[in-house]
């Protein structure tokens, strides 16, 4: 038996993001970390490798900048499916608490915490992911630590340099409750991630 793997040189969008807050150090942040071209395609080819995983059938449950990798063109492959969660015969997933926390979705949160919660594991916990990924990326340069700190940054901490419109589909797809969040599909077609104005 073999196995035949991607080969992706570029190492992780963690190592990618360190590397840009590493140049940015010392200096007035008076733009983005990641130009909003950046930012926008790191969004679409995220959300689409997400909604090809939600089409299988798994949620990844583990999306974070160091289980994204860059292939020799730097576009992004998700990797590390250790924790993948398959959906089950009745159409439900398991509800186990898997992931990193500073990346886990609330009610992921609320399982890990031990607190009941009325949302069940879904495929929206990979979207809030997402959405934490690209606030680290754009403007949240330094480790936004445990779960709530997102949150706090979108209504504490954001600079006037962050426009409006990408700010506006960080916070919708870091909804608090699930079904306030889009589908990977959905936020596909939202007019930040086309490219169009708003």
């Amino acid at each position: 038996m073999a196995i035949l793997m991607e080969l992706c040189p570029g190492g992780t969008l963690a190592d990618a993001m360190a590397q840009r807050v590493k140049r940015m150090r010392g200096k007035r942040l008076t733009r983005l970390i990641t130009p909003v071209p950046g930012l926008r395609l790191m969004a679409t080819q995220l959300l689409r490798a997400i909604a090809g995983i939600h089409e299988a059938g798994y949620i990844h449950q583990d999306l974070k900048p160091a289980n994204v990798l860059l292939d020799a063109e730097g576009d992004l492959c998700i990797a590390d499916f250790g924790v993948a969660n398959a959906r089950l015969a009745n159409g439900m997933y398991n509800s186990r608490v898997a992931g990193t926390r500073q990346y886990m979705a609330p009610e992921v949160l609320a399982l890990f915490r031990g607190r009941p919660t009325e949302h069940a594991i879904a495929p929206k916990v990979d979207i809030w992911s997402a959405g934490a990924m690209l606030a680290e990326a754009g403007w949240l340069s330094d480790n936004p630590g445990p779960h709530g700190s997102f949150t706090r940054a979108l209504h504490d901490y954001v600079p006037e340099h962050v426009p409006a419109d990408y700010v506006a589909f960080v916070r919708l797809l870091l909804s608090e409750a699930p079904a306030d969040r889009p589908t990977a599909l959905e936020a596909l077609a939202h007019p930040w991630a086309r490219g169009s104005d708003v």
